[in-house]
């Protein structure tokens, strides 16, 4: 039979070499997620074209871009939101007067100012005005639409 000896004194530090370790684990583990998000962050402003149109009043004008050498652009900007009203049904007649909203950003002010909550409907309207010179074919991807009964395109 073997017992195995342990010294009281040599209990903390077997307790001190496993809180290192642990300690050591946690800084790398930070150390890792910070290097990611500075990627991430680098990533975004690197890709990012300052000079393209920006959007304003609900609208943007293309009519002089040059796709071949910049083919993406984003769509963030000042667009016009008409809260509770949906385009396309033909059903709505109740349309109020669009407010403006910047895409990306938070809807809830801009549904019901008297009490700001998420939940609700509303129509986003872009128009995007483009030369009719060129004959081209234009897609808009849309990434990150959590729910959404239609995308259409149309008169705003």
């Amino acid at each position: 039979m073997s017992y195995s000896y342990v010294n009281q004194r040599s209990l903390p530090i077997l307790f001190m070499l496993k809180l290192k370790q642990r300690w050591r684990l946690f800084a790398v583990a930070v150390l890792f997620v910070m290097f990611l998000t500075g990627l991430r962050l680098f990533w975004i402003t690197a890709f990012k074209d300052a000079d393209q149109p920006q959007i304003v009043g609900g609208e943007l004008d293309l009519r002089n871009w040059d796709f071949s050498e910049n083919p993406s652009i984003t769509l963030d900007g000042d667009w016009t939101f008409n809260p509770y009203t949906w385009f396309g049904d033909g059903e709505d007649t109740d349309v109020k007067e669009p407010q403006p909203i910047t895409v990306p950003g938070n809807w809830d002010a801009s549904l019901n100012p008297e009490d700001p909550n998420p939940y609700g409907y509303g129509s986003y309207c872009l128009r995007i005005l483009v030369n009719p010179a060129i004959d081209s074919i234009y897609g808009i991807r849309i990434s990150g639409v959590r729910s959404a009964s239609c995308t259409e395109t149309g008169s705003c």
